[in-house]
């Protein structure tokens, strides 16, 4: 993956003018402090590779990459048993995709699947299409997958 190095200073400045733009004309030392901080954090982020799930990467590994969502993370905790963060369901292709690499990268949290169908109905009506909705992944069929998904959340 290729990575952006973005000057610190510039995307500061950049700030700053964007603020002036918008009517924010004086800042005080403590706004100050909080651009020059995101434009810092904003700089690292760009300079650093992406961690993406892979194949038997293991749980905490997962957890720890930047390819998690709210419906994958809500999903990993059911699983898994951990404590639950708010119930989330896979939305769109993309959230699925994160749902589909989560068991990948954990495959031992795959024989707990059916603890999805307790999670509401949302998740149940999912769960029922599961292995239908994985084929469609590997197949790229990200449209049919968004339907489905559309479908289960009425």
């Amino acid at each position: 993956m290729k990575l952006h190095h973005i000057s610190q200073i510039d995307l500061f400045i950049g700030i700053l003018k964007l603020l002036d733009s918008t009517g924010v004309k004086e800042a005080d030392p403590a706004l100050i402090n909080i651009v020059f901080n995101a434009a810092t954090n904003i700089a690292k982020e760009c300079a650093r590779g992406r961690v993406m799930a892979s194949d038997g990467m293991g749980l905490s590994r997962w957890l720890c990459s930047d390819d998690t969502g709210l419906s994958s993370r809500f999903m990993a905790a059911v699983l898994s048993g951990a404590p639950l963060p708010e119930n989330r369901y896979p939305g769109d292709c993309w959230d699925f995709g994160r749902c589909v690499r989560l068991l990948r990268a954990a495959p031992e949290l795959r024989g707990n699947l059916g603890r999805m169908a307790n999670q509401g109905p949302v998740w149940a009506k999912i769960l029922s299409q599961w292995e239908g909705l994985e084929a469609m992944y590997d197949n790229k069929n990200y449209q049919g997958i968004c339907s489905i998904l559309q479908e289960c959340s009425k």
